[in-house]
């Protein structure tokens, strides 16, 4: 079972860590973010940037907890609590009739939608699942192999959820002729 947590928290950082550097990357993708985050929580610029700060730390936060051998069930605790707000935020803007970008990943052309909510609710049971794993689980012993297995599934699967508006924008008609 080491290896599934090992291969679980590897994910969460990864996509934690696309999802922060999506955000840091330059001032004007920090500034959409803080323009999407106003729009998506329905608030004021002013309260808006440090709502946004606040975000861009707790992901920060995220990676290095889940990474660290002792203390990644803090670090599920926080994805958890986190993604949850994202979820709620997200249901929200799903529901209005104007349409909000969603900024989970970088600049998208995709309003936000049921699909992001799903996405959400997903990652929040398996890292729910993640955490429970990690609790009371012994510390074994690992082997380099394992962990490098691990994370040749847990990186592409991060970049894949990272990019999942665009799969299934790309896929869609092949989906439709089925």
């Amino acid at each position: 079972m080491s290896y599934v947590v090992i291969g679980g928290r590897l994910l969460v950082a990864g996509i934690f860590l696309l999802s922060l550097l999506s955000k840091v990357r330059g001032r004007a993708a920090y500034c959409r973010f803080v323009t999407a985050t106003a729009d998506l929580a329905g608030v004021r610029d002013r309260v808006a940037r440090p709502l946004a700060a606040a975000t861009v730390a707790f992901e920060a936060a995220i990676v290095v907890l889940v990474v660290l051998p002792i203390t990644p069930v803090v670090g599920f605790t926080l994805a958890v609590t986190l993604l949850t707000a994202f979820t709620v935020g997200l249901a929200r803007a799903s529901r209005r009739s104007d349409p909000v970008r969603c900024h989970c990943f970088g600049t998208s052309s995709t309003p936000v939608s049921i699909r992001q909510v799903a996405r959400n609710v997903v990652l929040i049971a398996v890292v729910a699942l993640l955490a429970a794993l990690t609790v009371g689980a012994p510390h074994e012993p690992v082997g380099l192999g394992g962990v490098a297995i691990a994370a040749l599934v847990a990186l592409p699967s991060a970049l894949t959820v990272a990019h999942l508006d665009d799969l299934i924008d790309v896929l869609r008609p092949s989906i439709r002729k089925l």
